[in-house]
């Protein structure tokens, strides 16, 4: 085997070494670019959940602010509560029913109509009462159900912080995998171009050979042709070499062949 077929075949095997280099380096790049996309997803998904908990903590001032308000207004009502409502209600029925069925004098009804009227203001009292620790009692609920989300949102913002670290280690990795494997790729690449190197300069020798050869081949060519020729113009026999090289050179002209 020649030099050259040598160099070829080491050229093949190293190129195959290449395409399994170049085969392992997108394996880790397109792993590393699954892990900075998951990285990414972790970081927005941990902004949208900052933001939720901003919200929420908002939503839950709100409620604290407006509970306090609901608290100040429902003392301001009890001042002037001083009595039940259902009470108030069996002294609005009693009442009605006096001015209903007795004969009251002027004055006496005056009276009457204002002792219905602050009673009845003591019932708009205690219904509106009932309404601020309805809506007291919502913003409790809702605050409860904020709380609980609170908390969820907290613990998933944990496991992302979490998982961020685990990936971010990940990413660390396939870095520290992808530059060894772009190193052995390098001199995988070196190897293939001092190979192509080396055969290219086996064949520019072996075409330099060649032509060396065929320069020495012709030269000797004309040569045997002159000395044929020289023989066939003296009269003399040629022999079937140099008969063949005058014919191979077109010098031989019909009539000419005499052999030896």
């Amino acid at each position: 085997m020649s030099k050259a077929k040598e160099v070829l075949k080491k050229l093949t095997e190293v190129e195959e070494k290449l395409e399994v280099k170049l085969s392992c380096v997108k394996k880790v790049e397109e792993k590393l670019h699954e892990a900075c996309s998951k990285l990414s997803r972790l970081s927005e998904e941990g902004m949208e959940v900052k933001e939720k908990l901003r919200e929420i903590y908002e939503e839950v001032s709100r409620l604290k602010k407006r509970e306090l308000e609901l608290r100040r207004e429902e003392a301001e009502l009890r001042k002037e509560l001083r009595e039940p409502e259902e009470q108030l209600k069996l002294k609005l029925e009693k009442l009605e029913w006096k001015h209903q069925v007795s004969s009251l004098s002027k004055e006496e009804e005056k009276r009457l109509i204002g002792e219905v009227k602050a009673v009845a203001r003591s019932l708009k009292a205690w219904k509106k009462v009932k309404e601020i620790e309805k809506e007291l009692g919502e913003a409790s609920s809702r605050r409860s159900e904020l709380r609980i989300e609170a908390e969820r949102l907290k613990q998933r913002l944990a496991q992302l912080s979490e998982e961020k670290v685990k990936v971010k280690k990940r990413i660390e990795e396939l870095k520290a995998a992808l530059k060894q494997e772009k190193s052995g790729l390098k001199e995988v690449k070196d190897e293939v171009k001092a190979y192509r190197e080396e055969l290219h300069k086996l064949r520019e020798a072996e075409l330099e050979e060649k032509a060396k050869v065929l320069a020495q081949e012709t030269k000797r060519k004309g040569q045997i042709a002159r000395e044929a020729l020289k023989k066939l113009r003296e009269g003399r026999k040629v022999s079937l070499d140099e008969m063949r090289v005058l014919m191979e050179e077109g010098l031989l002209r019909e009539g000419e062949e005499s052999f030896e």
